[in-house]
């Protein structure tokens, strides 16, 4: 109970006259009554209070474009490798206070952490590609025989005729030899254009472009992979070497879809192209994707023959890379961590000093004491947590480097299946985490909502990471490269996040706010619950001490009233009853006999 109020009560019981009483012993167990209804009112105003537009949405949404931009600077990018971000910065800042000094240490989320290691992964590819594979070698790639054997293959089925299927336009119009033409089409217009030849759908040089920086395959698994049959197409020579394409004019060095994009655009120029149908250049497009695809799929069974040991790759040298790429990695962890860790504390000087003022802030007589005192709160902070933060840290730095490394070798994979560990990664990284908040140090303090609000939210956050991914790829896809692609899916990313993450709050799926308003409301009334027992008991004894006062002096007056009456003294009759009427706190409007008779003549003028 509010204590000014109580004595106010208590002193109003002491002082009430004996009519007043039962009402002030009423207004004391009314207002008790209210208070208790306040304090719940007040706890689910409490609960139920919005946060402001500005904290909830604008401020994070603001902090995910500008970790979006800030990808567009070397320097800041190079924060990112360390796990800093301006909004991790940030947030983490302002959490901080001397009174709740967290030491813990942190990875960066999964979005972070891929982009962490693609860019390094990148850089070691491009690297190892200059330094190995340097300059483009057709002739290491290309396997004549493999080519010549499908060449003869598609004829051997063709029943004998002379031409063959186009596998492009799906026409029997290409002949196997100059010197077995199909004279119908060997005019001197089209001479030799309809001569049968073996295109590489993915062109050698693409497939060089894109395997040349994985050191999990060899150049003998390249060549594999730009030979198997799921690459040939038998066609024509007037498409296989691209009449009216771009460059050269050979199609040899353009995949199906930058080639049907050059047509395209000849034709809408009226400049000279071949004059392919629809069908024909969506025929080709498809073919594109497929081999792609079994390419892709080719590529991942080498590389994990290479990392698993069993193909022709050097595993030792493989495993040797990634780690040495994860330890550095997590070092740029630990890097971020430490910078953190001394940066709150000179934060939270530094803001204390615009909100409190320099000497104000600290209670200090001068600014020489109040920068000792400050740096002193540092230091004593720097010193008294170090060991602790050290000792996180070296955690810290061999789950970053597992994390990291995990990262890098499914980084040597592509396509689809590398989207796919990549999700698996997440999953394992969720089902860690909710471990943790089942059986961890702090899961007996944890109700199962509390539990399960938080394993949605780490999930959430997993989901996010993964989107970020997915909308990075996506607007690869649609022609937005590095390093557009990194700044726009960070932004989008990190506003995701933000909606996602306010959402869940006030969906409150599994009531965790009606449970800690409940248990607010429990611990409130314990309190009460001492403070309403101490309170009644002071009320009780000042009613008991008033009402037995008040009984001596009602039988006082009493006694004087009787003995009045025995002696037939109107006086002191008359005294004793103005007693009484002061006793009960009754107005008459006289105080005396005399008073008593003027107001008496008063009203018999008045009649």
């Amino acid at each position: 109970m509010n204590k000014e109020k109580l004595k106010e009560l208590e002193e109003g019981i002491r002082r009430a006259s004996p009519l007043e009483l039962a009402l002030k012993l009423q207004e004391a167990e009314l207002y008790d009554k209210k208070e208790t209804c306040s304090v719940v009112d007040e706890v689910y105003e409490e609960f139920s209070k919005q946060g402001s537009l500005v904290d909830e949405v604008v401020v994070p949404v603001f902090m995910s474009i500008a970790d979006g931009l800030l990808e567009s600077t070397a320097a800041t990018r190079k924060m990112r490798k360390k796990g800093l971000t301006a909004s991790r910065i940030i947030s983490q800042c302002q959490s901080f206070s001397y009174d709740n000094m967290e030491t813990y240490t942190i990875l960066p989320d999964g979005y972070t952490e891929w982009k962490n290691v693609g860019e390094q992964t990148r850089t070691d590819f491009k690297k190892y590609g200059e330094e190995t594979r340097q300059a483009y070698n057709r002739d290491t790639y290309e396997d004549t025989e493999r080519l010549g054997q499908y060449k003869q293959k598609k004829f051997d089925d063709n029943g004998g005729r002379i031409n063959a299927t186009d596998e492009y336009t799906g026409q029997k119009n290409v002949y196997q030899y100059k010197k077995n033409p199909d004279a119908r089409r060997n005019i001197e217009r089209y001479k030799h254009s309809h001569q049968a030849e073996v295109d590489h759908i993915v062109p050698l040089k693409q497939i060089h472009e894109q395997f040349k920086g994985n050191y999990a395959l060899t150049d003998k698994d390249i060549r594999n992979l730009a030979n198997n049959e799921t690459n040939y197409a038998l066609t024509s020579a007037r498409i296989n070497h691209g009449v009216g394409a771009s460059g050269a004019g050979n199609k040899s060095e353009m995949t199906n879809s930058e080639f049907i994009e050059d047509q395209r655009k000849r034709e809408k120029e009226e400049r000279a192209n071949l004059g392919l149908s629809e069908e024909v250049k969506e025929n080709m497009l498809r073919m594109g994707r497929e081999a792609q695809t079994a390419i892709n799929k080719d590529a991942n069974k080498a590389i994990y023959a290479n990392i698993t040991g069993q193909g022709t790759g050097d595993t030792s040298e493989i495993w040797g890379k990634s780690a040495a790429n994860a330890a550095n990695q997590s070092k740029d962890y630990v890097v971020g961590n430490v910078i953190l860790f001394m940066i709150k504390p000179l934060y939270y000087e530094i803001s204390d000093i615009f909100r409190n003022g320099l000497k104000e802030g600290v209670g200090a007589d001068s600014t020489m004491q109040a920068f000792k005192i400050r740096f002193g709160r540092i230091k004593r902070y720097v010193l008294d947590n170090a060991l602790a933060f050290m000792g996180n840290n070296v955690w810290e730095f061999v789950k970053g480097f597992v994390s990291s490394l995990v990262e890098g070798i499914i980084s040597l994979f592509v396509g689809i299946f590398k989207q796919i560990l990549k999700v698996v990664k997440e999953g394992i990284k969720v089902l860690v985490q909710s471990g943790k908040v089942i059986f961890g140090k702090q899961a007996k303090q944890m109700s199962s909502a509390e539990k399960g609000d938080a394993i949605i939210k780490i999930l959430g956050g997993s989901v996010i990471a993964i989107c970020g991914i997915g909308i990075e790829a996506l607007l690869n896809k649609i022609g937005i490269m590095e390093p557009w692609s990194i700044i726009l899916s960070t932004m989008l990313s990190g506003i995701a996040s933000t909606l996602f993450m306010l959402l869940l709050d006030k969906i409150d799926l599994f009531s965790v706010k009606a449970e800690k308003r409940r248990k607010r409301i429990e611990e409130i009334f314990d309190e009460r619950i001492k403070d309403i027992h101490d309170a009644a008991q002071n009320l009780d004894t000042a009613a008991i001490e008033t009402m037995r006062l008040q009984k001596l002096q009602f039988m006082k007056i009493e006694k004087n009233i009787n003995d009045g009456i025995l002696a037939n003294n109107i006086s002191s009759i008359n005294s004793g009853l103005l007693e009484l009427a002061s006793f009960m706190n009754i107005d008459l409007g006289y105080r005396n006999q005399k008073e008593f008779v003027e107001k008496f003549d008063d009203m018999e003028l008045a009649l």
